[in-house]
């Protein structure tokens, strides 16, 4: 098939897609706002652009793009790209109960 809908992404896109919307969820955040956010951060994007890459739509996705949705979703930037090693304060394992100031890794639970 062809057509911009049937485009798969290779797979370091999908996973920063992935890892783009798991961080956006966690922060309770809609794609409206963190559109608005990524904006505000200098990449101008809107709600449609956001879902577009979380669907896999959106195929090339900028370093400047990653760069804004990491200010965005306050995380940092390694944690949106694949392959970049584990939080260099808490190893992405902080103590039960505790969340990391640097990463966001741990934190309260839901539940």
């Amino acid at each position: 098939m062809t057509g911009r809908h049937h485009m798969a992404g290779c797979p370091i896109t999908t996973e920063v897609a992935r890892r783009m919307r798991h961080r956006r969820l966690a922060v309770r955040m809609t794609t409206t706002q963190q559109a608005a956010a990524m904006t505000k951060a200098g990449y101008a994007i809107n709600h449609t652009g956001i879902s577009a890459i979380e669907q896999g739509r959106r195929v090339e996705l900028p370093i400047r793009l990653i760069a804004a949705a990491a200010v965005a979703l306050q995380t940092p930037l390694r944690n949106l790209i694949p392959g970049v090693g584990p939080c260099p304060a808490c190893g992405d394992d902080p103590p039960a109960g505790f969340s990391c100031n640097d990463c966001g890794a741990g934190g309260a639970s839901d539940e």
